[in-house]
Formats: C-alpha cells, sequence, structure tokens
C-alpha cells in the first residue's frame, strides 16, 4: 500500500516540476526517449544487483522517465500547434 502511495506520489510531483521547470526544453523527443531507456535500464542493472528486493528501484524511474517524455511531447505538440496557427493568422484569402 505504500508504495502505491508512494507511486502516485512520484507521479504529481514529477508531472509538477517537468511542467513549471525546463528541464526537459532542451530535448528533443528522441533525445528524452533515449534518456528515458538508458534510466530505465540502469535501475533494472541496480534492481539486479541489489538481489531483487527493493522493486522501487525499478518503479520510481519508470514513472519520473514516463512523465518526462510525456511532458517533452505535450511542449512539441503545443509548439507545432503554435506555429500552424501563425501560419493560419498570416495566410492571405
Amino acid at each position: 500500500m505504500l508504495e502505491m502511495i508512494l507511486s502516485g506520489g512520484v507521479l504529481v510531483a514529477s508531472y509538477i516540476v517537468f511542467l513549471k521547470t525546463n528541464i526537459g526544453a532542451r530535448w528533443t523527443i528522441w533525445k528524452s526517449i533515449g534518456l528515458s531507456i538508458l534510466v530505465i535500464l540502469l535501475s533494472m542493472l541496480l534492481f539486479v544487483f541489489t538481489g531483487g528486493k527493493f522493486y522501487l528501484v525499478v518503479i520510481v524511474p519508470t514513472i519520473i522517465c514516463a512523465v518526462f517524455v510525456t511532458v517533452s511531447f505535450q511542449r512539441y505538440i503545443n509548439n507545432v500547434q503554435k506555429i500552424i496557427a501563425e501560419k493560419y493568422a498570416n495566410r492571405e484569402v
């Protein structure tokens, strides 16, 4: 039960941190996906080397990386929408 509460707290906290700060603003979507894969693989290796007892070592970085990629994609989509809106507003009828 404590693990579920911690996971939910990590989800909300990481979303707030990544959305309110510009931590992932300079990363492209593909770079953020690659970094997330690397972090998750390292957490899995740490899980194996600790004897498989602390599974939160895998769950917490996976949640953080998922939120990181989601916020990166959300910023990308917002930028694309702004560009399309500017082109639409500047077109001649």
